[in-house]
């Protein structure tokens, strides 16, 4: 009987979880289609977008520039040779809409499914 009781908590509790999920979901998509529109090319204007971003990218090269590393680590640094930085070649991005191989990219990047 304790089983039974413990399993009918368990499917509301799965039946609540599904609600809220949708809800949530209900929420995102207006993000989710402005998003889809930006990596298709359909959207050009940002409107307050970019403004935003901006202001949130100084703030973060702000905190960056605040971290300060031990000295032990400023030694091994100078020490070791750095690799050589080769600029990205972005010339195929010229005269295309959106955001190409956005995805794959995304993926790629994500260390969860990189396999």
């Amino acid at each position: 009987m304790l089983s039974d009781k413990r399993s009918k908590l368990n499917d509301e509790f799965n039946e609540a979880c599904k609600k809220l999920e949708q809800k949530i979901m209900e929420k995102k998509k207006p993000f989710l289609e402005q998003r889809r529109q930006i990596i298709q090319g359909e959207m050009t204007t940002y409107g307050d977008l970019t403004e935003k971003f901006d202001t949130a990218h100084q703030d973060l090269e702000k905190k960056v520039a605040a971290i300060v590393k031990p000295e032990g680590e400023k030694e091994e640094k100078e020490e070791d040779e750095e690799p050589e930085k080769i600029p990205t070649d972005v010339s195929y991005l010229k005269g295309q809409k959106g955001v190409p191989d956005f995805w794959v990219r995304a993926m790629k990047a994500n260390r969860l499914i990189w396999d």
